[in-house]
Parts: C-alpha cells; structure tokens; sequence
C-alpha cells in the first residue's frame, strides 16, 4: 500500500536531511576534462614546498594526466590548475585501469599491459612556462635548460611575481626577451623564412602581419611550425614583420630588407666572402693543429717502438 506521509516526508527533497550536496571548495572542480572519465587517481603534495598538488590521473581513453594545481596568490583565491603532461603509453585508446605511485615511477595496467613511466619529465620541456608549470621542476637560466628542482637556484612557479606582473612579464623579470627582434637582408627573387622562437608555449597557429596589415597572398606560406615562408621577394616585401598568438602576444619581429641595387647585391656577396673567409681560415688552422698533434704521437710511437728493440740488442 502506499507509504506513511510521515516516511514520505522524512526523505523528500524538502528535508534538511536531502539538502543539496557539499559544493566545491572555491564554488568549482580543481580539474575538469571533458570527453574522458577519470577512473584512478594518485595525489603527491608539496614537492616544491609551496603546499602545490600534483595528480595522476588515468582515464577511459589511454592518457595519464599530470597535472599541477599550484595555490592562488591569497588564501581566498583557487588554485591555479595546469596540465603539464600527457602520458600516452600506448598506441591506442584502451582503458588503464590502474595507477600506483612508488618512489620516482608511475606503475599503471590495462586490459592486457602493464607498465612504468618516471614521475620526473623536466628534460622533455624546451618551453619556460612548461617547465615551471611542473613542480618537480625549474628553468636554469645559465644553461637555458628545464631541470630538476632539487637543484638550486633555478626558476620554478613560486618564485616568479604573478601578484605583480602578467605570467609574460614575471617571467621576463628574470630571463629577459622572450624573443629577438632579428634584422634580415635578402636578395630580390629569393626566399625568407621568419621562424617563430617564442621562449614561451603558443598554443595553435599565428597570424602573422607586415607593416600592421595581415599577409595572405599566395607568395605568404603558413608553415606547419607557425613560422613564415615568403617566396619570390619583391622590393615591396620590406617591412616589419610580426606573429602574433591567439592571447594577442607578440611572439616573433622582424625587420626585412629586400635588396635590389647592384651595390647592394655585391657588397652582401663581400660580405658572405669575407665570412667564407674568415671560415676558411680558421678550418686551416683547425688542420694544421691536427697534423702538429699527429706529428707528436707519431714521433712518440716511434721512439716506444724503438727502446725495446734497442734494449734487446744489447
């Protein structure tokens, strides 16, 4: 029969007792990812010793996240979440049922495998913001290499001033430029390529721009790599050249000559003379050097050859 009202009542969602669920600390996820599910999950705390998180997460679709949630700049702001590697262990996209951490290795299994990947990846970042993304990792500004954070006096993500500065600036405060504004002289008729060389991960493709005004015309080629290839220069090819990424970064400059007098066609093939040159040179003495030190061991290797036989003639 039907039940008591009094039953009825206790678990109906007007009761305090089917109150709404306990929200999110800061009112939202610290991680959210769309199209997979999330089905083993491992935590490391405070590698850096800025009370950081570090998560492990394997999912449905064959990827183990690494992923960094670095605390706000005050108490009541949220952490500060970034994906800073993707482990693909496999070729396709079978599920991975299992992760343990241990020691500097993480041990996953599917299906039918079961593998280890090391927790560390500092030497596969080339990009600061990358790197300094990773807890277990710093940007060594004398080497211009991502290295592990056991070593001392290198760039992680505590030390740069986000309260202050844009994440570029605070960066710039203490590598300098992010790019090189590059001077290029080029022949009428030959080609160019402007190579993007951005210190700093760039997200998707580029727009590149001459003079302010956006380059589009069959001679302007898109490379795969965001850098820009230009064919056939024309005197009216000079200008200033600039990439700019989706967040409106400056991330490339250049300031492009198109030469078309004859002086200044022969005076750049001087000048690329005089460099062969100077190359030339130093490639003889590299030469010589290496005919005197060969001189050397040869005349030692003689003299070692020579003593026993002299010795047993006696």
């Amino acid at each position: 029969g039907d039940l008591p009202y009094e039953f009825t009542n206790f678990v109906s969602r007007s009761s305090m007792l089917m109150d709404r669920a306990v929200s999110h600390t800061f009112g939202k996820p610290i991680f959210y990812k769309g199209s997979c599910l999330m089905q083993k999950l491992a935590v490391v705390q405070n590698i850096a010793g800025h009370g950081e998180l570090v998560f492990f997460t394997a999912t449905n679709t064959g990827i183990i996240y690494k992923i960094a949630a670095w605390p706000g700049l005050t108490p009541l702001d949220a952490p500060k979440t970034y994906i800073v590697t993707n482990y693909i262990p496999f070729g396709d996209s079978r599920p991975i049922w299992n992760l343990i951490l241990y020691d500097a290795w993480i041990y996953f299994g599917t299906d039918m495998a079961v593998g280890q990947i090391a927790i560390e990846t500092c030497n596969k970042y080339d990009k600061i913001d990358l790197c300094i993304y990773d807890p277990f990792c710093g940007w060594d500004t004398s080497t211009g290499e991502c290295r592990s954070d056991k070593r001392k006096n290198l760039i992680n993500y505590a030390k740069i001033d986000l309260l202050s500065y844009s994440l570029e600036e605070a960066i710039r405060k203490h590598v300098g430029e992010l790019y090189a504004h590059e001077k290029i002289s080029k022949i009428a008729g030959s080609s160019v390529t402007l190579r993007v060389e951005y210190r700093l991960h760039i997200s998707g493709s580029v727009r590149w721009t001459k003079n302010g005004t956006g380059v589009s015309d069959d001679r302007h080629i898109l490379a795969h790599d965001n850098s820009l290839i230009v064919t056939d220069l024309h005197k009216s090819d000079e200008g200033i050249y600039a990439a700019t990424d989706k967040l409106g970064r400056t991330v490339a400059e250049y300031s492009l000559v198109v030469e078309t007098s004859k002086e200044q066609i022969e005076q750049r093939w001087m000048r690329k003379f005089d460099q062969w040159c100077d190359e030339f040179e130093r490639y003889q003495e590299d030469v010589r050097q290496w005919e005197r030190k060969c001189s050397s061991c040869c005349q030692e290797s003689t003299l070692m050859n020579m003593v026993p036989a002299l010795e047993g003639g006696k």
